[in-house]
């Protein structure tokens, strides 16, 4: 106990915690919002590099004009306690004359990978067996297709399909 009357931090119960769930790990990454459009990720560099060791900035530019950022940033630190640095001095801080929000990203706990489903032995499926592919995924021969002549339909002056209103209207 120390004389405060407050108990000693434990570390085994923050690992307990996070094996619960409860605790989340310390970020490392930061999200900067309502950037400047000409802001660059060197410039984004240059500024972050003071409050520690960067491992990554990933800073979204426009399609139709690759030059202009979308106006956002993540900047990825070493540690944990550089980008609570950053958070800390940056959060309302200005970049080129815009006030900008620095917000923490947090990561969520990996997931154990689900367990698999065994069936029992004499459920499990049949081995594949050798069967013929369906016929649009059937290779053709290279040898073009033999086709019947295409017959001519004899005209009559009434039955045309392909009259034109003009002509129509003419023959009233």
């Amino acid at each position: 106990m120390t004389t405060g009357g407050a108990p000693a931090p434990n570390p085994n119960h923050l690992k307990e915690m996070r094996k619960r769930g409860k605790a989340s790990p310390k970020p490392t990454k930061v999200h900067i919002g309502r950037l400047a459009r000409n802001v660059t990720k060197d410039y984004i560099m240059e500024i972050f590099s003071t409050y520690g060791k960067i491992k990554m900035i990933d800073m979204p530019v426009e399609r139709m004009h690759p030059h202009l950022s979308k106006g956002y940033a993540y900047v990825e630190f070493e540690n944990p306690d550089e980008a609570e640095k950053a958070l800390k001095d940056m959060n309302g801080g200005q970049i080129d004359g815009q006030e900008i929000p620095a917000t923490a990203v947090l990561v969520p706990w990996p997931r154990p990978p689900p367990q698999q489903f065994s069936l029992p032995r004499r459920m499990l499926p049949l081995p594949p067996t050798w069967r013929r592919s369906p016929p649009w995924m059937r290779r053709r021969s290279h040898s073009p297709r033999r086709r019947s002549p295409v017959r001519k339909r004899s005209r009559s002056p009434g039955h045309c399909c392909h009259r034109s209103r003009s002509n129509s209207n003419s023959s009233q």
